[in-house]
């Protein structure tokens, strides 16, 4: 998302769809880290916001706020890539 604004963001279906379709699979996979494994779900910050964030995404597409996904895309998911690289790299 580096580089791109906010209305090219709103504006462009194909790269919207794409980011919300990634948000989704991520708030899958933070769930089942959830379900399977509560000592490390609790060291990921905005857990249950994201897996939130992805229900809304699944199952009431309608009411998605493009401006919400995409702050999230632009400060939420970079952070949350960096810790759970961190917590992959304590596991190995």
């Amino acid at each position: 998302m580096q580089g791109v604004s906010e209305e090219e963001y709103l504006s462009n279906l194909m790269l919207s769809s794409a980011v919300e379709r990634q948000i989704e699979i991520l708030g899958e996979a933070l769930n089942r880290v959830r379900r399977s494994d509560q000592h490390a779900a609790d060291k990921i910050p905005d857990l249950h916001q994201i897996i939130g964030m992805r229900n809304i995404i699944a199952h009431e597409y309608g009411s998605v706020d493009g401006r919400i996904v995409w702050a999230a895309a632009k400060t939420r998911v970079p952070s949350l890539e960096t810790v759970l690289m961190r917590l992959l790299n304590e596991e190995c």
